[in-house]
């Protein structure tokens, strides 16, 4: 499966699907795919990387890792998570599992859509709760969205729109940027560059290890980490769109800090119409903003996003997904 790569600054609807085979020797089935400016995105196949020894494994993915460390560009590893060693893939599909093992814990959460949202409210509630709010969202606007994905498309088709409800953003309560609860820690494999220098991959110093659990079309708003990024994709999909931090053109295009926002937050929707919206509300952004990249995440999917990369986040699915920031 190709990754798409958008071209231009969403102002266009071009996409590309230009392949060449490349990469490290021990990466095994590598494709890299690069839009005129560059940016690549890296494919390891799940069949390419099973039967692999855990060890052995670590150290593919390091080196798989390592030529877009230097480089300072993202990269999409599919299969980097092996289900043997990430038992989450599998248990954290039921809400059921998450409630044995961790009921008695709270749980931080976003609740009315963006943290860019000024309205939103961030209280503290019981896990226990939030699983209970997962399962009504379920029986009311279901876990999966559509197949494909209707940004992508430019347009929500017939199908999509009968077979689904669509949530109202104060139905959206997302459990953004929690540390990872104890009890699940068994049950994934944080990747060893993160916490070893000698894969070569950094100073082997992990920050945090967060963790992301939330219904479909829960967000993140464009914004940007001071530290690299391993975001690992456990349940369901989630798309994700980057914009390098390296420009010459007018540097203010992401209008971070204004409206009431965090320094490292845009009050740009990238995902508003360019021509009704955006060029009316957020011109540098449509004139100046660099070519942006789309990838869609699956689970056992790791995105590695280099320090001061922005990028925008959206759930596609109920989706549980991990991070790791590290030096």
């Amino acid at each position: 499966m190709a990754t798409l790569l958008r071209t231009t600054a969403l102002a266009s609807t071009a996409w590309t699907r230009d392949l060449v085979v490349s990469g490290p020797k021990r990466c095994f089935g590598v494709a890299t795919a690069t839009t005129k400016t560059n940016l690549k995105v890296l494919f390891v196949t799940e069949e390419d990387m099973e039967g692999t020894e855990e060890e052995d494994r670590q150290k593919v993915l390091a080196e798989c890792i390592k030529p877009y460390f230097d480089e300072r560009v993202p990269v999409v590893v599919r299969g980097a998570m092996a289900k043997e060693s990430t038992p989450a893939m599998q248990s954290w599909t039921s809400l059921e599992y998450l409630h044995k093992t961790n009921h008695d814990d709270t749980a931080s959460v976003e609740i009315g859509g963006s943290y860019g949202n000024p309205d939103v409210e961030r209280p503290d509630i019981p896990f226990d709760q939030y699983l209970q709010y997962l399962k009504m969202f379920h029986s009311l606007h279901g876990e999966h969205g559509p197949k494909e994905d209707p940004w992508l498309k430019g347009q929500k088709t017939e199908e999509d729109q009968s077979a689904l409800s669509e949530p109202k953003p104060d139905e959206l309560v997302y459990m953004a940027q929690n540390d990872l609860l104890h009890n699940l820690q068994k049950d994934i494999q944080i990747p060893e560059f993160c916490r070893d220098a000698s894969y070569g991959v950094g100073h082997g110093k992990p920050y945090s290890t967060m963790m992301w659990l939330g219904p479909r079309q829960t967000v993140s708003p464009l914004h940007f980490d001071p530290l690299d990024n391993c975001l690992m994709q456990i349940v369901g999909r989630k798309r994700v769109v980057m914009f390098s931090p390296n420009t010459n053109a007018d540097y203010t295009w992401h209008y971070a800090g204004s409206e009431g926002q965090q320094k490292n937050t845009s009050p740009v929707d990238i995902e508003a119409s360019v021509d009704h919206v955006l060029k009316r509300t957020f011109p540098r952004f449509v004139r100046w903003a660099p070519p942006a990249m789309y990838t869609l995440l699956e689970p056992g999917d790791l995105l590695y996003i280099p320090a001061k990369w922005w990028h925008h986040v959206r759930s596609l699915d109920t989706s549980a997904s991990v991070n790791v920031w590290f030096r």
